[in-house]
């Protein structure tokens, strides 16, 4: 349970031996359903059977349907949660501090590393460039100094 899969082409959504299959004019798409974490449904002349909105709710598939605007307008959530997220909820909830904010000092590393990306791609002065990397060095674990805040500012200034 790893994809998030987005529907804006399908015409038709059917199940088949433990498989969604995608319908369109052109082709048949098939994804396991033991790799889809949520459905995402972005257009009104899909075609969906109770059957198959049972059977993604059974495999814990959270399902969202959007409106005309592409806005979620409802979203289909199982009674009764997979126990695989639910184990990967507790395994994070369990860990460490120290490991928890090694994790986020590498989270808030690859945004700012994205950030730089972003800006020298956009030709972006390179003092800019160098603030953002020199802080980027000074990152610590659990971002305690709080650069992702400081880098955002100098990012969307």
């Amino acid at each position: 349970m790893f994809r998030t899969v987005y529907v804006s082409q399908g015409q038709q959504l059917n199940i088949k031996n433990n498989w969604l299959i995608i319908k369109d004019d052109s082709k048949n798409s098939a994804i396991p359903l033991d790799d889809i974490q949520a459905l995402i449904i972005d257009n009104l002349q899909t075609m969906i059977s109770s059957y198959t909105l049972c059977m993604l709710a059974k495999n814990g598939i959270n399902t969202i349907l959007c409106n005309d605007k592409h806005l979620p307008a409802c979203n289909i959530l199982s009674l009764n949660n997979h126990y695989k997220s639910s184990s990967v909820l507790k395994n994070q909830i369990s860990l460490s501090k120290n490991i928890k904010d090694i994790l986020w000092q590498n989270i808030i590393d690859a945004k700012i590393s994205n950030q730089i990306k972003v800006l020298q791609l956009n030709n972006v002065d390179d003092f800019i460039l160098s603030k953002l990397k020199q802080l980027k060095l000074t990152l610590l674990p659990g971002d305690t100094t709080n650069r992702e805040a400081v880098c955002s500012r100098i990012f969307f200034y």
